[in-house]
């Protein structure tokens, strides 16, 4: 299946390149420059529709696992614009509930990239007050990939931190207690997570310790204390 996706990408002319992101629901996102240099028209971007932006934002994080490699024929390479991507992700951020499923369906993704998005893009929906009667559920997915143990690259917990971030913009019991989690678990001992706990944990009790000398320590000994 996914070679048959990577067919559909190449130009009759440019058979040896795939274009990422890409989706066919986005004409003209390519051109091809002086030199045979592919370029992405960020112009094009302005009124697409959010299905399409979806599809872009899939297609740059998939490039990213191995199969999309792997399932590269001989002789093909990829031509990824991380700016492309950008683009179509700050897009995505202004639009609606109408990327809940699609977004909560990414928070378990295999690439950390795509959970880190889809975990931003539910914080900014909560920010505005968006996720409706969803907003429990999600609440809960968010507070299990905040706790999510790294696996291959501890780059993956920036997909953490974003849960975090977007649990303090519900708020509620579930993003203190998860706030907890993280800062009495011995797996983020060593690790910048429990900062970012902190401060989240300051904003929501509205407990000074982002002012003490040891933050982390001052929320550490204050949950002692109510334990």
């Amino acid at each position: 299946m996914l070679k048959k996706i990577l067919e559909s990408f190449r130009r009759p002319n440019k058979s040896n390149l795939v274009l990422v992101p890409s989706s066919e629901k986005v004409a003209g996102l390519w051109t091809y420059t002086s030199g045979d240099s592919p370029k992405p028209v960020l112009s094009v971007l302005r009124d697409v529709t959010s299905p399409a932006l979806m599809e872009l934002c899939d297609d740059y994080w998939n490039s990213h696992l191995p199969e999309f490699k792997a399932a590269l024929p001989d002789g093909v390479r990829a031509v990824r614009s991380y700016e492309a991507y950008v683009a179509a992700f700050n897009a995505l951020v202004a639009r609606g509930p109408e990327i809940i499923h699609w977004a909560r369906e990414r928070l378990s993704h295999p690439g950390y990239d795509a959970r880190e998005g889809a975990a931003v893009l539910l914080g900014e929906l909560a920010r505005r007050d968006l996720l409706g009667d969803q907003q429990d559920a999600i609440a809960a997915e968010l507070a299990e990939l905040a706790q999510r143990p790294w696996n291959k690259d501890t780059k993956e917990v920036q997909a953490n931190e974003a849960a975090v971030r977007a649990l303090a913009n519900i708020g509620g019991p579930i993003c203190i207690d998860t706030m907890c989690q993280i800062l009495t678990s011995s797996h983020w001992q060593e690790d910048d997570l429990q900062w970012s706990a902190t401060e989240v944990l300051a904003q929501v009790t509205e407990h000074p310790f982002m002012e003490a000398e040891d933050p982390v320590q001052a929320a550490k000994d204050w949950l002692d204390l109510h334990a």
